[in-house]
């Protein structure tokens, strides 16, 4: 049977994260809209969590060699130079922020889903879900194509604009899915930007994602 994925919630995240992350709102950690912000939290690390687990994942350090590596989701990436990481509040990974150009600071976020079955009907559903709940308005699918990793994970990707409905923000997304090696798990890698800076970070973002890795596989 095939899983219908919910993602909205994912992609509302992502629009709160870019439209907060030049300018942070702080009532109570939520936007206007009742959603979570996502960002580096505020104030004592200690606060942010719930005991030494929730403050050891505020602390580890994101980046080794030119590589964020997420032991508890169990994969690696590497990162452009002079980006930094930092933690939302709708994935439990810690997401990658460049620099802020213009109001707009493009970022690369990392959710995973259980799931067993082709990558193709991951991609459908995901897909119905973004337009038949209207996520984005002036929806636009610009791109949908295989997609390979140097590692060999074979997987695939779309590219789609619109603009938030609430906010009027307009931004461009390359999704992409890679399954796990045993096929339950599909990770999906959502790459953000301004339309305007989709094709100069075309290429940044599928260069990183192609480094992805899960920890099982070897180099």
């Amino acid at each position: 049977m095939k899983r219908i994925i919910r993602f909205a919630p994912l992609v509302s995240a992502c629009l709160v994260l870019i439209a907060c992350a030049s300018e942070p709102q702080a009532a109570a950690g939520r936007d206007n809209r009742g959603l979570p912000l996502a960002g580096v939290p505020k104030g004592d690390p200690a606060k942010a969590g719930e005991g030494a687990e929730a403050r050891a994942a505020l602390e580890r350090p994101a980046f080794q060699n030119g590589e964020y590596r997420e032991a508890k989701g169990g994969f690696s990436i590497a990162v452009p130079d002079a980006w930094s990481a930092a933690s939302g509040d709708y994935s439990p990974y810690q997401f990658i922020k460049g620099p802020e150009e213009a109001g707009f600071t493009a970022n690369i976020a990392f959710v995973d889903e259980p799931y067993s079955g082709p990558v193709t009907a991951f991609v459908d559903s995901s897909l119905d879900s973004l337009i038949g709940e209207r996520v984005l308005s002036d929806f636009e699918l610009l791109r949908r194509d295989s997609f390979r990793t140097d590692q060999g994970i074979q997987g695939e990707y779309i590219i789609f604009q619109g603009r938030d409905p609430h906010t009027s923000q307009a931004i461009q997304q390359r999704l992409y899915f890679l399954p796990d090696q045993e096929g339950a798990v599909m990770m999906i890698i959502v790459c953000s930007s301004s339309p305007a800076g989709g094709e100069k970070y075309a290429g940044l973002f599928d260069g990183c994602v192609r480094t992805f890795k899960w920890a099982q596989e070897s180099p």
